[in-house]
C-alpha cells in the first residue's frame, strides 16, 4: 500500500538525526546554524582494500543487478556491485521524538501540536508510553517532507569545506577575507564536523581515523 502524504509519495524515512540535525534541516533560523542538505553514513558493507568506486562514484541502477548501487573495482578482479537503499528522487519522511500533553502529540525538539494532513485538531496520543523516540514516529505525524537530489560513495576524509557547511557546521562569526584566516576556517569546520562524526560513530567501530566509504546523500526539504 502507498503512502501519500501531501500529494507526494513516500519511498520512506530519512536517516536518524540528532535534534540539532533536525533543526537544522528544517531551517538555519530555527537552528542557528547552517541549513542542512548533505548527510554521510557508513557503508554496512565495506568494499575489499585495494576496491575503488567506478567514475566519482555517483550511484547508478545497476541494469546487471536490477537494483540502484555502486560498483567497486580494483583493476584486477571482478567488479562488485553494492547496493544503497535509498534513491535519487526519493521523497523521504524526517522523523522526529513525539512526547504526550494533555492527551494530544507534541513535538519534543519544539513543543509544537501535531495536525495530521487536512485536520483540525492535533493527534491524539494513542501509545501507552508518553514519549516515542524517532524512529517510532507514525507517517501522519510527519511535517518534513525531504527530496534525495544526489547519492555518491567516497572515503569519508573526501570531506571538504563546502561538504561539511552542508552538514550544518557553523559558519563563523566575523568574516576575514585573509589567507590564513580561510586556512583557519577550513580547520575549523572540518574539526566540527570530525567531532559530530566520532560522537556518533567511534562507538560503532568507524571513528573519523579509520576513513571509511561513506554514502553521501545530497537532499532539499519539499514540506
Amino acid at each position: 500500500m502507498k503512502t501519500i502524504i501531501n500529494g507526494h509519495e513516500i519511498a520512506g524515512r530519512m536517516p536518524l538525526f540528532q535534534e540539532w540535525g533536525r533543526r537544522a534541516i528544517r531551517g538555519p533560523r530555527e537552528a542557528k546554524i547552517q541549513h542542512k542538505t548533505e548527510t554521510r553514513r557508513v557503508m554496512k558493507k565495506q568494499p575489499p582494500p585495494g576496491y575503488k568506486p567506478t567514475g566519482y562514484g555517483a550511484a547508478e541502477w545497476g541494469k546487471m543487478k536490477g537494483k540502484w548501487g555502486v560498483e567497486f573495482h580494483d583493476c584486477a578482479h571482478e567488479a562488485v556491485f553494492y547496493p544503497i537503499p535509498i534513491q535519487v528522487g526519493d521523497i523521504r519522511v524526517m522523523t522526529e521524538p513525539l512526547k504526550e500533553l494533555h492527551g494530544s502529540s507534541y513535538y519534543a525538539d519544539d513543543g509544537k501540536p501535531v495536525f495530521p494532513e487536512d485536520a483540525e485538531w492535533p493527534l491524539a496520543w494513542r501509545w501507552k508510553r508518553d514519549f516515542l523516540t524517532s524512529i517510532h514516529m507514525p507517517h501522519e505525524a510527519a511535517r518534513t517532507l525531504c527530496e534525495i537530489t544526489a547519492i555518491r560513495v567516497e572515503r569519508l576524509h573526501n570531506i571538504n569545506c563546502g561538504d561539511c557547511y552542508a552538514e550544518g557546521a557553523p559558519f563563523p562569526s566575523v568574516a576575514d577575507t585573509r589567507m590564513d584566516s580561510k586556512m583557519a576556517r577550513v580547520s575549523q569546520v572540518t574539526d566540527w564536523f570530525r567531532g559530530v562524526w566520532d560522537s556518533i560513530n567511534a562507538k560503532r567501530g568507524y571513528p573519523w581515523s579509520s576513513n571509511p566509504f561513506v554514502i553521501v546523500c545530497t537532499f532539499e526539504v519539499i514540506s
